[in-house]
């Protein structure tokens, strides 16, 4: 889910249109210390991936206390907090974060549970006051929990189909749950161990435990563990394929935070390491500092974002069909985003065409108009926003750009 891919080919132009989506956003929510290299947990704050900068303090222990609310029905929670208190044990947003949190891009809503909990919490960001909101009619580990770490819960993301999904040490349950009001939690089992893993379990602490989530467009949960293992989740049938294990990372450096940057790379924070992030190339599973100085960075024990990485995957895409030919040099030409759309709001970039009059159409797979958009193209770089219909559901649809010179700019977006 790129913020723009373009098809130099003679094809139909297709938008998936995903409730959760946004454009990719080259930054993600971070836990960190209260400075850079210190191991206490307490601050949010939202970071470049780019370099590991600093962009927003959203939590700062020494300055905010938030209030805690009862998600269903609103109510305030009256949970005390002392100077001295472990956040963990007042269920504060910070200590409690450094388990495991994701990021709902529809919502804007930052999820997390804590490391010894059993509690969903979430952090509404659309509202300026600082509030936790607490998930107190269901339990997230609706089970026994045995003794010691296997059973803690210290991954989580939300994967394209919408769900958020959090996940155990041990690989033994995987959680799903519903966002808005009324939240619904889902114990789906165990997950199980792709027939080429071979002695490499995720569900043995060697390999498995700890580390981070992240997912691509296509319906699947990748899992990073401290250990740098990445394996691949089907959430179809609960199997985790064993894809490799991260080269190039300094040693030692654990793997406890991960996050898809905008170009579809994997960022990835020690909890221990000030000195860098590093970024994973997909296909190779190759790391590169994300940044040469010596600069320090956030060392964190979590990430989360919007981002999916491009499963690159046929299966998931509509095969398009052929229509009238178009310009090769599309992508010089024109270029849409956000892909997916989010607040069914597109935006159609003029890059490179003739001056004049250019006409926009968005219609259903089967060639039903649902929107259109004429504009006087004037200048490079100009864009054209299409707000589209509130009552359209997630589908297929196709977008086409008729030019002032009769060209017909058609390509497939996810």
């Amino acid at each position: 889910m790129k913020k723009t891919i373009l098809l130099l080919s003679f094809v139909a132009s297709f938008m998936t249109i995903i409730p959760q989506a946004q454009a990719q956003k080259n930054t993600a929510f971070a836990i960190t210390g209260l400075s850079q290299g210190t191991l206490d947990w307490e601050v949010l704050r939202e970071i470049n991936l780019n370099d590991g900068s600093l962009i927003r303090n959203i939590y700062l222990p020494a300055s905010q206390k938030p209030s805690h609310v009862d998600a269903a029905t609103g109510k305030a929670l009256n949970i005390p907090a002392t100077p001295d208190q472990s956040v963990a044990n007042n269920c504060n947003c910070s200590q409690a974060l450094s388990a495991a949190s994701a990021y709902d891009a529809k919502q804007n809503r930052l999820y997390f549970i804590n490391l010894f909990g059993s509690e969903l919490q979430y952090i509404d960001l659309n509202q300026r006051e600082l509030k936790i909101y607490h998930v107190k009619n269901q339990k997230v580990r609706q089970f026994i929990p045995q003794a010691g770490e296997a059973d803690n819960i210290t991954r989580m993301a939300f994967a394209s189909d919408g769900y958020g999904y959090a996940l155990t040490n041990n690989g033994n349950h995987l959680i799903r749950f519903t966002t808005g009001k009324n939240i619904h939690i889902t114990d789906l089992g165990s997950l199980k161990d792709g027939q080429d893993n071979s002695d490499i379990s995720v569900h043995t602490q060697a390999s498995s435990w700890g580390g981070d989530m992240v997912a691509d467009n296509g319906g699947s949960l990748y899992l990073f563990t401290t250990g740098g293992y990445v394996f691949k989740i089907n959430l179809e049938n609960m199997v985790a394929d064993y894809k490799g294990t991260i080269k190039f990372l300094p040693s030692p450096y654990s793997v406890n935070a991960a996050a898809v940057d905008k170009d579809g790379q994997v960022v990835v924070s020690s909890s221990l390491d000030a000195n860098n992030y590093y970024r994973v190339n997909m296909s190779t599973l190759e790391a590169s500092p994300v940044q040469q100085s010596d600069k320090k960075v956030f060392n964190a024990s979590d990430f989360a974002n919007g981002n999916f990485l491009d499963c690159g995957n046929t299966h998931y895409l509509p095969q398009p069909a052929p229509i009238v030919q178009e310009n090769k040099d599309v992508k010089k030409a024109i270029e849409v985003y956000p892909n997916p759309v989010m607040d069914k709001l597109v935006r159609v970039y003029f890059n490179n065409i003739p001056q004049g009059k250019s006409v926009i159409m968005v219609t259903e797979a089967g060639g039903k108009k649902i929107a259109t958009a004429n504009v006087i193209v004037s200048a490079k770089g100009q864009y054209q926003t299409i707000q589209l219909p509130t009552t359209i559901t997630r589908g297929i649809y196709v977008v086409r750009v008729v030019n002032a010179d009769k060209s017909v700019f058609t390509w497939s977006v996810w």
